[in-house]
């Protein structure tokens, strides 16, 4: 449960390094605490209960997604009137485009769903998915002062959004407890990340780029973490239909495990991959000019 270590050093440093009367701020908190809250109770459950292996996968799935479906409805009643009907499109020139109601819901969902479950997936192998997570809100960060500064926001022609520039307070509060927590969850870690870290991380990751109107944009900037959820829904289909396994196991961190790929190589490679895919992301809002 070494997660709770970035939970609660990340909460103290938004309590107080943050505009605590910014809304975004209020998203911060309570993202971060209720999946906090369900990663912890699994966490609690794996280690003090040897019989039982935390929620099973249709129980955590459930539960996910009614929180996750309240959360978003917090935001739909909550957010600024004037981006809940639209999405940021990056590679098109129009710096949004309208959607209705059930597009809304069905987008977000997916995104914080996708994010949680990815980041859970990727916590894998020493400090894999805090790197990544990091890279992730590394680039949140640039975006955030972009679309908070109208000047920039006009320069290369993206949205103009005033309270994104508290999301930079935000994310640099909680890169600084990621950055404390890699420090010992490095290769050979003695400390690990648990439900409890990959959950919270996931979900602010989520809404982070769900707030910047850019949902989009998470596909490039956590692209590390889409592979690793595709290798496990591929695996699943293809032993499904064809009764032939695509990896030697998934998710794919573990392929390259088995195949005799030293942890700590497998790691600083896919870290390499996801600096690239947060330079494309960023490259995309730099070319839209």
């Amino acid at each position: 449960m070494g997660g709770l270590i970035i939970l609660l050093s990340s909460l103290l440093s938004i309590i107080l390094w943050s505009d605590i009367y910014n809304i975004y701020t209020l998203y911060f908190i309570i993202f971060l605490i209720s999946y906090g809250i369900i990663g912890f109770i699994d966490d609690y459950i794996k280690i003090y209960n040897k019989y039982y292996c935390g929620f099973k996968i249709l129980e955590k799935y459930f539960i996910q997604s009614i929180l996750t479906l309240i959360l978003i409805l917090f935001l739909y009643k909550t957010e600024n009137i004037l981006f809940i009907d639209r999405i940021f499109i990056p590679f098109l020139k129009k710096k949004n485009i309208y959607i209705n109601k059930f597009i809304y819901f069905l987008l977000r969902y997916f995104t914080l769903m996708g994010a949680i479950n990815s980041v859970n997936i990727t916590d894998g192998l020493d400090g894999l998915a805090i790197i990544s997570i990091i890279l992730s809100l590394s680039t949140s960060i640039i975006i955030s002062i972009i679309y908070s500064n109208e000047i920039l926001s006009n320069i290369f022609n993206t949205l103009y959004i005033k309270n994104a520039y508290e999301i930079i307070n935000l994310s640099s509060a909680i890169i600084g407890s990621s950055l404390g927590f890699l420090w010992f969850n490095s290769y050979p870690s003695y400390i690990f990340m648990g439900d409890t870290g990959s959950l919270s991380l996931g979900g602010i990751l989520g809404l982070i780029f769900i707030l910047l109107n850019s949902e989009l944009l998470l596909i490039l900037s956590g692209g590390i973490f889409v592979i690793e959820l595709l290798s496990i829904i591929l695996q699943i289909i293809s032993y499904k239909i064809f009764k032939k396994r695509i990896y030697l196991m998934a998710p794919i961190h573990h392929h390259y495990e088995i195949k005799g790929v030293h942890e700590s190589k497998i790691v600083f490679r896919f870290s390499i991959i996801s600096f690239i895919f947060n330079l494309l992301c960023l490259l995309i809002i730099f070319i839209r000019k």
